[in-house]
């Protein structure tokens, strides 16, 4: 369950050390509402959510993550014993003892990323609670961060995006929040300097078939159908 104790503490702890390490760039954080916003950007690094809530500091973030990350380490353990259960080789069996470093972390992961208020999507499936968990949070008053691939993407190098999952726009919608664009360019690495970008937020309105974007000072008018791709053009030009 997610602390707000735990969170504040783990931010302090991680922050100067990695600020101090990475150097990070931040470009047009001034777009960024005051309001509870929906976050929407590109993911190549297990450092992204670090780096948006590092940036971000004076907010507490709430990450749709996938389930994946949330195994528990028994879960571990009782898939390797089902797999030697199934073919009684010596091979299987030697692997459950091994196995337990890996649950260990698996557990000690899960842990920490559920206390800093992160939250599961099963991406095989229309996920109806992982949604009504952000609309509901977002009604809270909370951020609420999607890395809209939905996996890490390792052409980051490429400049190019894995097509972006969809949903996001009835998240929006249903929440009556701002959708809020960033995107995190370069490697982790000494002093590499990452970027992070923010674009100009928006809100979205139903009209039909149609979806209005309403930004601060102008609207466009797009297909709904067309959303995904809208959104993932947004997120693609803020890359540096």
């Amino acid at each position: 369950m997610y602390s707000e104790k735990f969170y504040k503490v783990a931010r302090s702890i991680v922050k100067k050390p990695y600020n101090l390490f990475f150097d990070p760039i931040i470009l047009n954080k001034e777009n960024v509402p005051d309001e509870p916003v929906l976050f929407v950007g590109n993911h190549f690094s297990y450092f992204d959510p670090i780096e948006l809530g590092i940036t971000l500091s004076e907010r507490e973030i709430r990450f749709m993550t996938k389930k994946e990350l949330f195994i528990k380490g028994r879960e571990v353990i009782n898939k390797k014993q089902i797999d030697y259960q199934i073919s009684g080789s010596f091979k299987d069996l030697f692997t459950i003892p091994l196995a337990y470093p890996n649950a260990l972390s698996r557990e000690l992961f899960s842990y920490i990323i559920t206390k800093l208020g992160a939250f599961s999507i099963d991406r095989s499936i229309n996920d109806i609670k992982a949604v009504r968990t952000a609309i509901n949070l977002l009604q809270a008053g909370n951020d609420i961060a999607i890395f809209a691939e939905g996996t890490r993407n390792l052409k980051r190098n490429e400049q190019t995006l894995l097509p972006f999952q969809s949903g996001i726009d009835g998240i929006a919608i249903l929440a009556n929040s701002k959708i809020q664009p960033f995107a995190i360019s370069r490697n982790y690495c000494f002093r590499s300097h990452p970027i992070i970008n923010f674009g100009n937020p928006f809100k979205l309105e139903k009209n039909t078939d149609k979806l209005i974007m309403i930004y601060n000072d102008f609207e466009r008018i797009i297909n709904r159908s067309d959303f995904t791709i809208e959104l993932e053009e947004e997120v693609k030009k803020l890359i540096r």
